[in-house]
């Protein structure tokens, strides 16, 4: 009962209408998703380094070390695209 009081009514619905609003295998349904999530976890880390590491890899061979000002590939990017990268831009001057 605590687990269940401690999990919002919205998280555990979903576990309780696929275990047939049994509350005990609704909660042991939550505990194999969270260990399902935690093997992937690892993989899923790697793919995403590997998808950064890639990405930077291809801007510096195409628009060299100082990719983000290249007119080249600032006129690839849409409005809200520009806006995040003057908000990166920022916040990095700000930290110093």
């Amino acid at each position: 009962d605590r687990i269940i009081r401690s999990l919002s009514a919205d998280r555990l619905h979903t576990y309780l209408v696929s275990a047939g609003h049994d509350r005990q295998r609704a909660i042991r349904l939550y505990v194999w998703n969270a260990k399902l999530g935690e093997a992937f976890h690892i993989a899923i880390q790697a793919v995403e380094v590997t998808l950064r590491n890639s990405i930077s890899a291809t801007l510096l061979a195409e628009y060299g070390d100082n990719w983000w000002q290249d007119e080249r590939y600032l006129n690839l990017l849409d409005h809200d695209r520009h806006q995040d990268l003057e908000l990166v831009q920022r916040r990095i001057l700000n930290r110093k």
